[in-house]
């Protein structure tokens, strides 16, 4: 039986690479933040907000009052490239 070894590369594969921008990093009970995906490539998001809400857009800035106390709110963020690539971004709001 013969075989063949070969390697198969995808120089096309482009990841997210980027941050969460935060429009204030502490507010006050009620406040109004401005949450931007400052991610490239990406063509889509969807946000863990920290407050039992997840939002999925095309929109790389979107708006959340926080009616949550507490220390510290994890933010999460899932970016999607138009080939399907997916990467995580983390923060937290005071």
């Amino acid at each position: 039986a013969d075989s063949l070894d070969f390697t198969v590369t995808a120089d096309d594969t482009e990841f997210p690479a980027g941050k969460i921008e935060l429009g204030a990093s502490e507010i006050n009970y009620g406040g109004l933040v401005q949450l931007t995906a400052a991610v490239n490539p990406a063509v889509s998001f969807q946000w863990s907000l920290g407050n039992g809400r997840n939002v999925v857009t095309q929109q790389r800035i979107i708006e959340e009052y926080y009616y949550t106390s507490g220390d510290s709110i994890p933010v999460s963020l899932e970016a999607t490239t138009i080939r399907g690539c997916k990467a995580m971004f983390y923060s937290h709001i005071k």
